[in-house]
């Protein structure tokens, strides 16, 4: 059985039988108690150690469905087998299973979802051409847009990034859409554009990270005041959290702010690595543009 398991996790292309969904369904239900732990490992990684803009969606079973719907009286096929399989965290197996649901039925839905699944697997070339392929079959798809923006994003190429992820935004209207779009305008200098497109992420939700990156985002763009008011009140909520504090840090940095800053306390970090964050804050404040304090945070690779 792990012969078979590990062939099945190799490449899309070992794509798995009948034999195998079986076996799979039985692996999946035996496992099922280890699954948060294996997510919260996943998310983990992508979490910036210092500063950076909080991931409001990650995963493959986040902000998207993923999962194409089964006509009335269909049973689940391969889709609702992968999407069983990822929500219980095992993304390299879903992604082969969505990569054989979409050979078997070509639509633009399937390759949405595949294109998710490499993503969630950080395979953002791969991500893009499934993508691709849907908007081939559906131009004016909406979710393909943001994944192929999404996957842009991920692999540097900012321009076109922005060309899919504008329309995708205006017509999604989700905090996830409009993330993408102001992450891929700051990456590009333009911090008041990203600024406006966090606020509309912002004003779609109560979430505290999503309006602690607007707070972020309004500090790049030079909005001092707006910037502070903004992490402050987020800080002041009974479930902030660690990660807010060291956001507001940077923020008071940013601004110019060195002294309120210093005299910030933070739950639950030590003296020396507050130090240090105050340390590589100001390192990033003295980088010469939006782009560069962008890199540096961790909003966007460079391309």
């Amino acid at each position: 059985m792990t012969d078979t398991f590990s062939a099945l996790r190799a490449t899309d292309a070992d794509t798995p039988s009948s034999r195998d969904i079986v076996f799979t369904l039985q692996r999946w239900a035996y496992h099922q108690q280890r699954a948060p732990a294996y997510l919260a490992g996943r998310i983990g990684r992508f979490l910036c150690p210092a500063f950076c803009l909080v991931p409001i969606c990650l995963g493959i079973a986040g902000c998207q469905a993923l999962r194409p719907n089964a006509a009335p009286g269909e049973a689940p096929g391969l889709n609702h087998i992968a999407g069983q399989v990822a929500d219980q965290g095992d993304l390299a197996l879903a992604a082969s299973l969505y990569a054989r649901a979409a050979k078997q039925s070509p639509t633009a839905e399937n390759f949405v979802a595949l294109g998710n699944a490499r993503l969630a697997i950080d395979r953002p070339h791969d991500a893009a051409e499934a993508f691709r392929s849907a908007l081939k079959r559906d131009r004016d798809n909406a979710r393909a847009l943001l994944g192929l923006g999404e996957a842009r994003l991920r692999q540097g190429q900012f321009e076109y990034a922005l060309q899919v992820l504008k329309p995708a935004a205006a017509r999604l209207n989700s905090v996830h859409a409009w993330s993408q779009l102001a992450i891929a305008r700051i990456a590009r200098g333009d911090a008041e554009g990203g600024a406006a497109a966090f606020g509309m992420a912002a004003a779609e939700t109560d979430n505290l990270d999503a309006q602690a990156n607007y707070a972020l985002a309004e500090a790049l763009a030079g909005h001092d005041q707006t910037a502070i008011q903004l992490m402050r009140r987020i800080c002041d909520s009974p479930i902030a959290e660690t990660r807010h504090f060291r956001n507001l840090l940077l923020i008071l940095v940013l601004t110019g702010n060195d002294t309120e800053a210093r005299a910030l306390s933070i739950p639950g970090l030590a003296a020396t690595r507050k130090q240090e964050l105050l340390e590589r804050a100001e390192q990033i404040r003295d980088l010469p543009d939006v782009a560069a304090r962008a890199r540096a945070i961790g909003i966007a690779k460079a391309g």
